[in-house]
């Protein structure tokens, strides 16, 4: 088991991993009715060197370098908190947000339905199946059991570092009233929240690595990408199926995405300097 894309699975890049082993991410999004939105995205992350604000520049270039169908970015801000983790505070503009990802592989989808509900739920990017092991002995299966249980023991002391401080929050407003939800808490009349903490998902990791009958199975009969998805949703959140909600009603906008947006993009290249951010993350921010 993989401790980079597990780690993934939760909205934390794996190439910051290596860098931070600390961090508070809240993301706020709103979303129109025609599938533009933005998202204001504010980070604690502790810094593995003296120089918190410089840290706070690299984490910022990484974070616009692995977000996709971006439009525009704007209202940097990178300082020292004064419990001197770097604090980036940024907001990005997205034109259609099933073809926007922040710098974690999750799909943030937004679909009307024949009833003329909409949807909005959020996936994890789809990994490739993995295949049955093909007519293993009860013997062999255990031994692969010991020898994924061995690995994943190696791998506990630095999963607990990344984890024990991560807390991720992500917090929809929607374009219009929220009837129903599934793992989603609903946090208002049209908005919606999902909450991870690290030290529950090493709980949850746990718990699936000292379920004999699972892995066996899994090690047996080989899992889909959705299966794993539900293994994990199921043991993080106590229940199966994707993260989504149900909007009803009249939906509408609620911001004057192309007003904002084309602000936005006109002020990035301001906003990239005043904030210190490099070349390379400018350029993938055009």
């Amino acid at each position: 088991m993989n401790v980079r894309r597990l780690l993934a699975m939760i909205g934390i890049a794996a190439g910051l991993l290596t860098l931070a082993s600390c961090v508070e991410r809240k993301e706020v999004g709103t979303l129109n009715a025609d599938g533009s939105g933005k998202a204001v995205v504010d980070v604690l992350v502790a810094s593995p060197g003296p120089d918190v604000v410089a840290f706070g520049r690299t984490y910022a270039e990484q974070m616009i370098q692995h977000t996709q169908g971006a439009a525009a970015w704007n209202d940097f801000t990178i300082e020292a908190a004064a419990d001197g983790r770097a604090h980036i505070r940024a907001t990005v503009y997205f034109a259609d947000v099933s073809k926007f990802r922040l710098d974690r592989p999750f799909q943030t989808m937004w679909d009307k339905n024949a009833d003329g509900t909409y949807t909005f739920k959020m996936q994890k990017e789809q990994a490739a199946s993995q295949p049955a092991s093909p007519q293993m002995t009860d013997e062999q299966v255990a031994q692969a059991i010991a020898t994924a249980r061995a690995n994943y023991k190696q791998q506990q002391p630095a999963m607990q570092l990344l984890l024990n401080n991560l807390k991720l929050e992500m917090t929809f407003e929607l374009p219009g009233e929220v009837t129903a939800t599934s793992i989603f808490e609903k946090t208002g009349s049209d908005q919606v929240t999902l909450k991870v903490d690290g030290k529950q998902v090493m709980a949850a990791m746990d718990k699936i690595m000292g379920d004999e009958k699972l892995l066996a199975g899994a090690i047996k009969n080989g899992t889909t990408p959705r299966e794993s998805d539900e293994l994990l949703m199921e043991n993080l959140f106590g229940k199966k199926g994707a993260v989504s909600a149900t909007v009803a009603g009249r939906v509408g906008t609620l911001f004057d995405y192309k007003s904002e947006a084309a602000a936005a993009k006109a002020g990035q290249a301001a906003a990239f300097a005043k904030a210190g951010i490099g070349a390379a993350a400018t350029e993938a921010g055009k």
